[in-house]
């Protein structure tokens, strides 16, 4: 085009959206052009205002297939939103709305024409979630107390991005009442239930998923990675990170995310939140005061991708409970790595041999995360997680939700002193047994015999607090007859009072006397 050309080498860098800013605003400045061949700075490009021209030079031709009808068509490109520091400065005010809709109402709606309500599917705090006569589409209906200025805001800035992504319940159209007033919007229809509700208990779990493995898990984990990964990349923190607000099917190589309209977008704070999932520097803050960083995101990724690797399990859950959110503040974080336990606090039973047979890389990145409190990047977690993955199918590790045993590599086969079942074993520990002169159980016998010894503790615990409640009423009681007349040493019932109380009196003492 006859102008100087001004090259940035950063091939190491890519993505690196530090770098991005200031390529960007160079060329704003000097009315440059950018061309490049990373497509997101394109897109980022554009939308502060500069052109921008994704380079496919002949050195780039090995991305093309010989057949043109073979190639898969470029990606959609989405607008990343601005980046905010401070939340809006807007005071919010109630809209006029004279009638909310129910089912059975039609509404209007911007590019889908007529909505009508079928029947209510749920409905929370903010609003009802309703079935329409669009199959592939629901339909939220805010609380007429939820109906602000500038909740009306937020939902115009989403939907000035078409953001059309499986498994993200983006909004996609708003909807009117009769009397063209904003109610709520269309968004698709999302497939699956609530995290919480299917996989959280172990029975749960069994019978939501009789077929899964730990593989199963991981594919999850990489799943909901990838939905955090595109959102990233658009600028927008999730920010209510949380396993109700997570829909899982059958099929563990993808997950739903719902509740978008509570996404931090620009300057509209993520106004929920749970301590759970709250990074330590921001817990007892107010989520609707300030704008969270992608910093504080990685925390709540973390934690989720613990709760699924460990179901149902928080990662600072201890031995002895203790108060969530004090542990988080502290990083107690009380399982070991590194060969060290440094509490002695870690939780007993499946949650310690689950710990054991992950991927050392993957234990590394829990640690680093909730001890030292070093956020582990969105890319880094689902590379590491590949890698347990590809290790899992190698035979390497265990492939059980619950394995009954900590991770073997010295395997041998042995019969267990309990059940007679031929298992594996550790062939260090079975042989140090066998020289104590003990005998070896298996995994699941050693969690049946402490299931026993619970069982027993907790009915010696009963009995003894029935204990102490009998011998604290007999005191009660003859504390009670100490103080009342004496004739002959103990106490006579007083004939001539002849109330209620006197009378049942009366009759407790004469049934212990």
């Amino acid at each position: 085009m006859g102008n100087p050309l001004l090259v940035f080498t950063r091939k190491s860098q890519r993505g690196n959206y530090d770098n991005d800013a200031k390529i960007i605003a160079i060329a704003h400045d000097y009315g440059m052009i950018v061309i490049t061949a990373d497509s997101g700075l394109q897109v980022r490009a554009r939308a502060q205002g500069v052109e921008g021209v994704v380079w496919t030079g002949p050195d780039r031709a090995e991305n093309k297939t010989a057949d043109p009808k073979a190639r898969v068509p470029n990606r959609p490109t989405v607008v990343p939103f601005e980046l905010c520091k401070t939340p809006i400065n807007e005071k919010p005010s109630l809209l006029c709305i004279s009638v909310i809709p129910k089912e059975g109402d039609t509404l209007t709606s911007g590019e889908n024409g007529r909505v009508r309500l079928i029947k209510t599917l749920s409905a929370g705090g903010e609003g009802t979630i309703f079935e329409t006569d669009h199959p592939d589409r629901v339909c939220k209906i805010y609380h007429k107390d939820r109906l602000t200025t500038i909740r009306q805001k937020k939902i115009d800035l989403m939907l000035s991005r078409k953001i059309v992504k499986e498994g993200i319940c983006w909004p996609i159209d708003y909807v009117k009442n009769d009397t063209g007033q904003f109610v709520g919007y269309l968004m698709p229809r999302a497939k699956g239930k609530p995290m919480q509700h299917t996989m959280f208990v172990k029975p749960v779990l069994e019978r939501s998923f009789p077929n899964w493995s730990r593989i199963d898990l991981i594919n999850l984990c990489i799943a909901f990675l990838d939905k955090v990964s595109f959102l990233h990349g658009i600028n927008i923190i999730v920010g209510d990170i949380n396993p109700l607000n997570v829909l899982i099917t059958e099929e563990s190589n993808n997950v739903w995310l719902v509740d978008t309209d509570s996404f931090q977008i620009e300057g509209f704070p993520c106004p929920v939140g749970t301590v759970n999932f709250t990074a330590p520097e921001i817990q007892g803050t107010n989520y609707a005061e300030f704008l969270r960083t992608k910093e504080h995101e990685l925390f709540a990724v973390a934690t989720m991708l613990f709760m699924i690797l460990h179901p149902g399990k928080p990662p600072y859950a201890q031995e002895g409970g203790g108060d969530p959110a004090e542990n988080i503040k502290k990083t107690n974080f009380a399982y070991p790595v590194f060969g060290k336990d440094v509490s002695g606090r870690a939780p007993q039973g499946p949650w310690q041999n689950i710990w054991a047979n992950l991927h050392r890389d993957v234990q590394v990145a829990f640690w680093n995360t909730f001890k030292n409190n070093q956020h582990i990047e969105v890319l880094k977690w689902r590379g590491i997680l590949r890698g347990y993955r590809s290790e899992v199918l190698k035979g390497n590790f265990s492939n059980e939700i619950f394995p009954t045993t900590f991770r073997i590599t010295d395997p041998v086969e042995v019969v267990c002193g309990n059940c007679s079942e031929k298992v594996v074993a550790s062939e260090k520990r079975y042989q140090r047994m066998v020289s104590e002169g003990k005998h070896y159980f298996c995994g699941k016998c050693v969690a049946n015999i402490r299931l026993h010894i619970l069982a027993r503790k907790a009915r010696d615990a009963n009995q003894t607090v029935r204990a102490n409640r009998s011998n604290s009423g007999n005191q009660t009681l003859y504390n009670m007859a100490s103080r009342a007349p004496r004739s002959g040493g103990y106490y006579q019932p007083n004939s001539g009072s002849k109330g209620l109380v006197g009378g049942i009196f009366d009759a407790i003492f004469n049934l212990f006397k």
